[in-house]
């Protein structure tokens, strides 16, 4: 990148919750870090949101503690009984530290409702300060979609000077019924693919896995039904087979966990499909290490951040079509991208039966490396940042 520059990103939600915009916004903060950018991310993200009402401290920001992460973390507090990242207090103190401060850009992230981020938007947009907004997620036709229309005209935002970032074109065209479509650009979601890479590890027939949230966008009530006809196909149901041909491990936490382990007995599952919970990045990296394909069955993913890392870590992919990360697989490619629950329960029979293809897509995904790495990002979201510029020199 050029010359360091200060930056300042606004998140309503951020650590300890890692989420996928939160977890986004850490690793850019940390690759603009280590390349020498002063980074701050301001937050009304509670530190520990367990203790439910935290008292106000000073003037009502707290500072992280400044060795926990390369950049500085600033929190808006409130006695907020709900513990709950909604904070009136927050774009006040946040416009204020940011015209105190006079950073070189303001990168401001959103999601499906993010209100502190659009508040602080709206009152930087007459400003001098260059500045972007990042769009992690695919705005819902309805309510979302009308109503930030309808407040991109009141708070006149529509042809504001802001560069938008949605992160794949499917979460572009729903911003462009907000906002200019002029002032839209696609930024997609990166990761460290070098973090990821992992060398195969021999294993006893196919290993699927998959890294999600048991919430209800993520789908995995359907996954399981899914599996349970790819289960009944190859007579893994109940069988107690060995040695398996196919074994399904998803990881991950959530609301939906308990009830899904529960199906999983209920229907004889157990045996082939696993449900051990969080696992961490080393622990992920290992599971990948053994594992031949990553199976993506959201269809309101914006542009999967878990997805990439397995993309990184040389798995074949099976997605559906109709999610931001499954349009940008390449199918037929580095596995494939179906439109709907039945193709890819059909896909992996298919590849339970005969691997040649996963093989084939592994190669491919193990030798070349994709392009939404934080290398190719990271340029690209500096030019944003001198375009936003731009922008505000064109209205003076």
């Amino acid at each position: 990148m050029g010359d360091p520059v200060r930056i300042i990103h606004v998140s309503d939600t951020f650590a300890p919750v890692m989420g996928g915009i939160e977890t986004q916004v850490a690793r850019l903060a940390t690759q603009q870090a280590q390349v020498g950018h002063d980074v701050t991310v301001l937050t009304a993200a509670m530190a520990d949101p367990t203790k439910g009402v935290p008292c106000s401290v000073g003037d009502g920001l707290v500072f992280d503690d400044e060795d926990a992460q390369p950049y500085t973390v600033v929190r808006s507090q409130w006695q907020n009984p709900f513990g709950a990242p909604v904070d009136p207090h927050a774009p006040g103190r946040f416009i204020e530290y940011i015209r105190a401060q006079k950073p070189d850009a303001v990168h401001v992230h959103l999601g499906e409702l993010t209100p502190v981020a659009m508040a602080v938007l709206a009152a930087l947009k007459d400003g001098d300060t260059p500045t972007v907004a990042s769009v992690h997620c695919i705005w819902s036709k309805f309510p979302t979609v009308p109503l930030y229309r309808g407040g991109a005209k009141l708070l006149d935002l529509y042809d504001a000077p802001i560069l938008w970032l949605p992160n794949s074109e499917l979460t572009a065209t729903r911003v462009r019924q907000v906002v200019s479509p002029d002032r839209v650009r696609v930024q997609n979601n990166s990761v460290d693919p070098a973090g990821w890479k992992t060398e195969p590890v021999p294993h006893d027939g196919l290993v699927a896995v998959t890294a999600t949230r048991f919430a209800l966008r993520k789908r995995v009530p359907a996954l399981l039904r899914m599996l349970r006809e790819v289960g009944e196909q190859l007579g893994l149901n109940g069988a107690g087979q060995r040695p398996r041909p196919l074994l399904v491990v998803v990881a991950g936490e959530g609301p939906g966990l308990k009830a899904a382990q529960s199906y999983l007995d209920r229907r004889g599952m157990s045996g082939w499909v696993e449900l051990p919970g969080r696992l961490s990045k080393d622990a992920l990296v290992e599971l990948y290490s053994r594992s031949d394909i990553y199976l993506a069955p959201s269809v309101k993913d914006a542009f999967s951040i878990s997805g990439l890392e397995a993309r990184a870590a040389g798995l074949a992919i099976l997605t559906r079509s109709q999610s931001g990360f499954g349009a940008a697989v390449l199918d037929g490619i580095e596995g494939r991208a179906v439109p709907t629950d039945r193709a890819m329960a059909a896909v992996l029979v298919e590849w339970a039966r005969d691997p040649a293809d996963v093989a084939r897509y592994k190669d491919h995904n193990q030798a070349v490396e994709m392009p939404y790495s934080w290398k190719n990002a990271l340029p690209q979201i500096e030019r944003a940042y001198k375009d936003a510029a731009a922008l505000h020199l064109s209205r003076m």
